[in-house]
């Protein structure tokens, strides 16, 4: 780093009293007036104490606040305080002493910049628009450009004093409180960049302080800009596209500085356009969200307020955003972020984690914590009610080229799923990664043919179900759009068929059918079933299809059902045809429709049903449970089984309870009555 040498008052000829001026390439200005104390240096002490005073002044103005972000635009960042030193000494309001006669240029405003509200001898580090993270540890200072390690820069701070008291004065500007009391924060500066502090004595004094400052990104990121930086492959890039875009969840892991943050952000930039995104985070900004959609970015400070984040999360239900961003999980908002996820809220976030299956366990773990929401000492439903939440689960690294250089990459990708047979949870690849010296190869396991992937049995059926939902929302919507299509169709096919062309007729309405599944085709094709060309197999398989479909629904299974209708039954259109009731699909897509309305209300319900201590509390929730007996018998068995193992924890407290008292006897008495039809523990 270069630092200018400022001439001496003796040095001028015959003791003058004005300043040699310097041009601007030489980086000093000269004093333009005669000052009656003498030749005054930029950089002498006193100047620096008012220089400052007159900066964290200016500063109280949180729209000036941006410039203490180390990594904001150099240039525009010295000359609004060019601007605001003129515009105080226009107003009178610089303090009395030697500031009075200097009139700096913008190389003197780097300088001040960095010996008063920056960083000394980083802020050229941070100035560089090549490197990514700064870390100041006492007096070292360590440089991270991008794709690249750490290393020692060749200058150092005076001492660890110096670092703390910078430390210090930008988190008292701020308004963030960093003291003995509470000595590691993370400083809300803009841009993006995350600056985090740790001082004693969270640190050894003589160390000083640990300061961590990371570039925030310029622009926000999609999953194209990961695709074009070597982050994923294009097959990757395909699969994610048609997750995210059809409402998965995902749970983002990886280790410190591994690009969580930036899978999420671009993830979430995928989303519609014109979509709601609710971001919650801690004090910093460090998600970018595209101009195209609705942003809500929320902040709060949990040192202040410990349960913030996770009351951000359950206030969320109230905002209907269609996304949901909480930021990085890290204690006990896990709760509240799991009762999101049963609720059907599209939910992407972050959590410290070297692999899938260890992101889904802690992010229980937390759920579970004392004084979770909802799920407190409840580890065996939380890690149920995770991996069936979640839809997918990424996992970044770094990878490491001969060059020294490193990439952060999409590691894993997996289908989190819940066995109910082990009580356990497993994920199911759908990319992998092989790391070789020269190159990084992505394998995708699943089928990106939306067909395949809808009928791949090795994919969890939530998983499955999300994606086929939001597939037929599309359609739907596409359909309304090109109903002069679906008419043109109908008019061709017929014409077609009437004149023995039936393979052809056969083609034109299901092209039509499969982007459209609209109901008047269906009836067209129903009455030119006989000249049509009908696969064989589709023959052979139809009424033993819908014979299971009729099952699924006298069973109550709407999933089940769902499933066949949509992804076998309407998979073409002779087979739709082939089996329709006599009163049309309508009724019973309807019928369909309100029993996953029906599970879905159960679920949450059901999800938020917590055993209180006080007994007269939990006789409530008992006969909260009763209330709930004969709605049972309207849903699957997944919800079913849900229902009676919450019916088992109610009781089995309600035991522990004195059997004296006239209300926990009855109770108890009134749900053992009940208890036919329960399933075997």
């Amino acid at each position: 780093m270069i630092r200018r040498s400022f001439q001496s008052p003796s040095s001028s000829p015959q003791g003058a009293s004005s300043i040699r001026s310097f041009d601007d390439d030489e980086g000093l200005s000269s004093l333009i007036s005669s000052s009656p104390i003498g030749a005054i240096s930029p950089m002498d002490p006193n100047v620096l104490t008012a220089v400052r005073d007159v900066f964290r002044m200016a500063l109280q103005d949180t729209s000036l606040q941006w410039v203490l972000d180390p990594f904001s635009h150099a240039d525009q960042r010295y000359r609004t305080l060019m601007d605001i030193f003129l515009d105080a000494r226009q107003r009178g309001r610089l303090p009395d002493g030697p500031l009075q006669f200097i009139t700096p240029t913008l190389d003197v405003l780097r300088l001040w910049y960095a010996e008063t509200i920056g960083w000394g001898p980083a802020q050229d580090y941070l100035d560089d628009p090549k490197v990514n993270e700064v870390k100041i540890n006492g007096t070292t200072i360590l440089v991270q450009e991008s794709g690249r390690p750490f290393v020692p820069a060749p200058v150092r701070f005076a001492s660890p004093n110096d670092v703390s008291s910078r430390a210090m004065l930008v988190a008292s500007i701020l308004g963030v409180r960093l003291d003995a009391s509470n000595p590691q924060e993370t400083l809300p500066v803009s841009s993006g960049t995350r600056m985090h502090v740790t001082i004693p004595p969270r640190v050894d004094s003589s160390v000083g302080a640990l300061v961590c400052i990371r570039r925030g990104r310029a622009f926000p990121w999609t999953l194209r800009t990961l695709r074009e930086r070597g982050s994923l492959s294009e097959e990757a890039y395909r699969l994610l596209l048609l997750l995210v875009q059809s409402g998965c969840s995902f749970l983002v892991a990886g280790r410190t500085g591994a690009g969580k943050t930036t899978l999420m952000e671009s993830l979430v930039n995928e989303a519609p356009p014109n979509a709601h995104i609710l971001t919650i985070e801690d004090l910093s900004r460090e998600i970018a969200i595209a101009s195209d959609k609705v942003w809500t970015p929320e902040f709060i400070d949990t040192v202040t307020d410990p349960h913030g984040f996770s009351r951000a999360a359950r206030e969320a239900l109230r905002q209907t955003p269609d996304i949901i961003c909480p930021g990085e999980v890290r204690g006990v908002e896990a709760g509240a972020i799991l009762q999101l996820l049963q609720t059907g809220h599209t939910v992407v976030t972050t959590i410290h984690g070297g692999s899938a299956d260890q992101a889904v366990r802690r992010f229980a773990t937390l759920a579970a914590m004392q004084g979770a929401y909802l799920y407190e000492g409840r580890y065996d439903d939380a890690l149920e009610e995770t991996a069936l939440g979640f839809h997918a689960v990424a996992v970044m690294e770094h990878s490491w080229g001969q060059s020294g250089t490193s990439q952060r990459v999409l590691a894993f990708v997996g289908f989190p799923d819940y066995d109910a047979a082990r009580h356990d949870i497993r994920i199911v690849p759908a990319i992998q990664v092989e790391f070789t010296q020269e190159s990084v190869h992505w394998r995708v396991e699943v089928p990106l043919d939306i067909d395949a992937f809808l009928g791949d049995e090795r994919i969890p059926r939530h998983v499955r179900h999300v994606v086929g939902r939001s597939m037929r929302v599309r359609q739907a919507r596409f359909a309304l759009l090109t109903s002069h299509v679906v008419r043109e169709a109908i008019q061709t096919a017929r014409a077609l068929a009437s004149s023995g062309h039936g393979r052809q007729a056969t083609d034109v309405m299901q092209a039509t059918w499969q982007s459209s599944l609209d109901m008047e085709l269906l009836a067209a094709a129903q009455q030119l079933l006989p000249y049509l060309d009908v696969p064989s197999e589709i023959s052979a398989t139809a009424a033993d299809l819908y014979a299971q479909l009729q099952n699924a629904v006298r069973a109550c299974e709407w999933e089940t059902a769902d499933m066949l209708l949509r992804t076998r039954i309407f998979s073409h259109v002779a087979m739709a045809a082939l089996c329709i009731p006599e009163e049309g699909w309508g009724s019973l897509l309807s019928q369909i429709d309100d029993g996953l309305r029906r599970e879905r209300a159960l679920r949450s319900e059901l999800s938020t049903i917590a055993l209180p201590e006080r007994v007269e509390d939990l006789v409530i929730v008992a006969q909260r449970i009763r209330g709930l007996s004969s709605e049972i018998l309207t849903v699957g068995s997944e919800v079913r089984r849900l229902y009676w193992e919450t019916r088992r924890r109610v009781v089995q407290s309600l035991a522990k309870e004195n059997m004296l008292h006239s209300d926990v006897a009855e109770t108890v008495r009134q749900l053992a009555l009940e208890n036919e039809g329960e399933p075997p523990a």
